[in-house]
């Protein structure tokens, strides 16, 4: 594996950008869902060919994992240096230091692009001009993001209500589109239609509770009171879990935006 940690090149391209997850790479990279495999069989049905997959903002490299296993080469870029140091080892995967609106890479280098849980982190129009400039004439961009995870009744309920209750106000303004389910995100390519997939896990309640100190409006909330806010449901969590170390099913609908590029890009 070659990570970069320190070329003045890559360096000077990551502009500035909200970052609200390096504070917690360590745990993110343990405590997010993985994808399903059926969702990257797709991607690479829909590749013309499968020499190079970049996946931008890869964060702690999980679908950068699962590309290795259809493509050549995988390139994964994250803003966030602290990301990086705590992604996923894997030799097949070049993970690089740079920003997702100036990756460096070659024109025209890459067949498929993938950006999960995270596009809507971006500078979309920056982003879309480096995307059509880096993707070959018949390459393919994937993004997605999942919302509305289900468990059972009482502890989806304590979810729900701590995400859209006591969080309603800290959630970045960035994480409308993925509330939206992607529906209203600007996608200027040749849309492909794409079946539906879904991320699925068995955690138990230290797993569920590391995941919620993951999201961007636990860390925020965290930064402008000085206190947790999952001290304000835990004991409704722990009385609706039962036996903590109980593995429980929680899965979550994936929201795939998938296109070509266009002729005239």
């Amino acid at each position: 594996m070659k990570t970069v940690t320190s070329e003045k090149s890559q360096g000077e391209r990551i502009e500035s950008f909200n970052d609200f997850f390096s504070k917690q790479s360590r745990t993110y990279s343990t405590a997010r869902p993985n994808y399903p495999d059926e969702l990257f069989d797709f991607i690479s049905s829909q590749a013309s060919s499968h020499d190079v997959a970049w996946d931008c903002a890869t964060g702690n490299g999980q679908a950068a994992l699962s590309l290795v296993n259809h493509f050549k080469k995988v390139i994964a870029t994250d803003a966030s240096a602290n990301q990086i140091k705590n992604a996923h080892k894997c030799e097949r995967v070049e993970y690089r230091i740079t920003s997702a609106e100036d990756s460096g890479l070659d024109d025209e280098s890459v067949d498929v692009i993938t950006v999960a849980t995270a596009v809507h982190w971006l500078d979309l129009t920056k982003f879309y001009k480096e995307v059509n400039r880096v993707l070959k004439d018949d390459g393919i961009i994937f993004v997605w993001s999942y919302a509305d995870s289900k468990a059972e009744k009482k502890i989806n309920d304590i979810m729900m209500g701590f995400a859209f209750g006591l969080l309603k106000d800290y959630w970045p303004k960035e994480t409308k589109l993925a509330v939206d389910k992607y529906k209203s995100l600007h996608f200027p390519f040749a849309e492909i239609t794409a079946p539906k997939f879904e991320s699925r896990v068995m955690w138990n309640l230290e797993e569920t509770v590391n995941y919620l100190m993951t999201w961007s409006s636990v860390q925020r909330y965290i930064e402008a009171t000085n206190s947790n806010p999952l001290d304000h449901i835990m004991e409704d969590l722990i009385s609706a879990w039962g036996y903590k170390f109980h593995k429980k099913e929680i899965s979550w609908d994936l929201y795939l935006k998938a296109g070509r590029k266009k002729k005239d890009s």
